[in-house]
């Protein structure tokens, strides 16, 4: 989706409200599966809220517990821009991201469409990347212990729809 699409569709979200994001992405594959045609579909419940607003981060950075949040070293700085509480950056080589907090009372939605059809998880084992496509995540409580929150930068590219 484009920057103006993604602004229109949420641009009736007040400050701090939730939406839904889907995600459609090719998935890591291994070097034997390279021209396999597998796609992940991913839905996101996001927060219109700026990463360092979020409660955990705000106290534990006003506690001297951290540092305040930075950027990670493959956004230029330069590209940050904030629309209606939504906020966009982009990759040095001009890829473009939509950055914003998770919701953290959802899973996230992930299913595996070979040539557009679903197939189940265990059957796409022996293609991807299982670091990439199966790892762990840190619980909520993890995460909120060391004073932070699950964060997505999704390409705008990979972004199919926003409600």
């Amino acid at each position: 989706m484009k920057k103006s699409e993604i602004i229109k569709a949420l641009g009736h979200v007040p400050a701090g409200g939730f939406f839904s994001i889907t995600v459609l992405r090719p998935a890591h594959l291994n070097a034997s599966h390279k021209e396999v045609d597998l796609q992940v579909e991913s839905v996101f419940q996001m927060q219109k809220a700026a990463y360092s607003k979020r409660k955990a981060v705000r106290e534990a950075v006003a506690n001297g517990e951290r540092e305040a949040p930075t950027l990670p070293k493959w956004l230029d700085p330069q590209s940050l821009e904030s629309v209606k509480g939504i906020h966009f950056a982009s990759h040095w080589n001009g890829t473009e991201y939509l950055r914003q907090p998770q919701f953290e009372g959802n899973k996230t939605s992930k299913k595996f469409l070979l040539n557009g059809k679903e197939i189940s998880p265990e059957d796409v084992r022996g293609m991807v990347q299982v670091s990439k496509e199966f790892r762990s995540r840190p619980s909520t409580e993890t995460l909120a212990s060391k004073g932070q929150v699950r964060f997505n930068t999704v390409k705008l590219e990979n972004v199919n729809s926003v409600r």
